[in-house]
């Protein structure tokens, strides 16, 4: 689910099975990253990818880039670099870009929750980024440096976190070398849902849902939302539902394993 930049490492999550339903929702989550730019240097891609040029000028002062961090946070515009993987006219803009084409790049909304300087030494700035989907931590970087002045290019890029899931408890590609090494790295769904209200259903009526029925909540339960994620008494994930003013009807059903 998702991609990461070329220069990038860190959180990518895999999934199996009927967890492809989740996609949509694993899009939704938060991310966060760990970021290393070069100031005074600018580059089509806004990283180390393409032809770099010296920016003119002073570097800014560590005091000058924390007076305009407030300026990137909440929902902001943001206009992606042309070395992107965004569709311009059903094509990938990177490949317009290689292909000498001029591309105009359109500008977007995206969430910046928080902007934390972890480290800045001239002329290299390290970010720690907690931001919604679609953002591009290099553009981030770029327009922050832009607005005090100067340039930067992105030299490093780690996902740390996707929603609940760190890269400390991640599996690097060289430990999935068997089947059951597979299995060792699998995770619950319900741990991709965390967002959405958890309700345990009856297997009656979770008889209902797997069969596409509309079904009504027991109880008085208060429910904040209109999509919820419904368990079994044990707790295993069996289907998300929604609400459609009356009832809750199947979205997605999670079989048993074979």
């Amino acid at each position: 689910a998702g991609t990461l930049d070329p220069i990038a490492s860190g959180v990518l999550l895999l999934l199996i099975g009927p967890a492809v339903r989740l996609t949509e929702d694993l899009h939704r989550l938060d991310k966060e990253y760990e970021a290393d730019f070069q100031l005074g240097i600018s580059s089509a891609s806004a990283d180390t990818e393409t032809e770099m040029f010296q920016h003119p000028g002073d570097l800014p002062t560590l005091h000058s880039i924390q007076s305009v961090l407030e300026r990137f946070i909440g929902t902001i515009s943001q206009t992606p670099p042309i070395y992107s993987a965004v569709q311009i006219q059903g094509q990938r803009a990177y490949r317009l870009a290689r292909a000498g084409k001029n591309v105009e790049m359109p500008s977007r909304s995206v969430r910046i929750d928080r902007i934390e300087i972890l480290r800045y030494q001239p002329p290299h700035l390290t970010l720690k980024v907690t931001c919604g989907t679609g953002t591009y931590i290099r553009a981030l970087g770029r327009d922050i440096a832009q607005c005090v002045g100067s340039d930067a290019v992105m030299t490093k890029l780690t996902r740390t976190r996707v929603g609940p899931f760190r890269q400390s408890a991640s599996y690097s590609l060289d430990r999935l070398q068997s089947p059951q090494d597979i299995r060792d790295g699998l995770t619950d769904p319900p741990a991709a849902l965390q967002h959405l209200p958890p309700v345990n259903l009856s297997d009656d009526v979770l008889e209902r849902v797997k069969n596409g029925q509309k079904v009504t909540l027991p109880g008085n339960q208060a429910i904040h939302g209109d999509r919820i994620a419904a368990l079994n008494q044990s707790g295993q994930l069996k289907a998300v539902l929604v609400f459609d003013g009356q009832r809750w009807q199947t979205e997605m059903y999670f079989p048993e394993a074979p």
